[in-house]
């Protein structure tokens, strides 16, 4: 794994994988450069926001990076957490393309949690840059949401957390194959949210046995 040092919280963002399925390209490992403090009109201003993290991952013939993020969280004042993430949205996008720019790498999968469902506000410089949301499509046995800090599974359909990438660079996507982990009973979800986490985790699958970037 590949551990953040960016947090004003005992917390970090993790970049996690399994070395006996995906390589990670050398060096390629890193934070992000955006901001940790953002100071914004109306005495709206938040610090210690935690820095994207990235790899460059060849699985098979399937080479692309991986961004973990965290967001900041809807704990705050009024609408200035929502303002915070959006300006953390616009950066995203940014260092995404300067990603891009540097390796020559199209294929960018960002994945974690942004803190806001689909459509929220402070998510749309994502959606305006052409990234899709496959938390949209959903598995038939997928659960409804990713926050579960309730316990109870059928009050849980805070989906915040996601995984977005760009049709027009990713075509090895399976599409409608993101599930969210779910939680069928409350019992369940007081023994993981007690041992385990307040969120769930989501995934999505990908086809590895080409990489349609050389076939253009």
């Amino acid at each position: 794994f590949f551990e953040g040092t960016t947090s004003s919280r005992v917390q970090f963002v993790v970049l996690a994988w399994d070395a006996d399925e995906v390589d990670l390209f050398d060096g390629s490992a890193q934070e992000l450069d955006v901001r940790t403090t953002i100071q914004l009109p109306g005495r709206c201003e938040s610090e210690g926001l935690r820095k994207p993290v990235a790899g460059r991952f060849q699985a098979g013939e399937f080479d692309f990076w991986v961004v973990g993020v965290h967001l900041k969280s809807r704990v705050g004042s009024g609408s200035c957490p929502s303002q915070v993430r959006r300006e953390q949205s616009k950066e995203l996008v940014s260092a995404v393309d300067d990603l891009i720019d540097a390796s020559g790498e199209r294929d960018v999968i960002i994945a974690g949690d942004l803190n806001e469902r689909i459509g929220h506000r402070s998510l749309e410089p994502l959606v305006d840059s052409e990234f899709i949301f496959q938390t949209r499509f959903l598995t038939d046995n997928s659960g409804s949401g990713s926050y579960i800090k309730t316990w109870n599974p059928h009050q849980s359909d805070d989906l915040i957390d996601h995984v977005l990438l760009r049709y027009s660079d990713t075509r090895e996507v399976v599409r409608n194959s993101t599930t969210v982990f779910p939680v069928e009973s409350q019992s369940e979800g007081i023994r993981y949210v007690r041992q385990q986490s307040d969120h769930v985790p989501v995934w999505t699958s990908f086809y590895i046995d080409q990489d349609l970037d050389d076939n253009d």
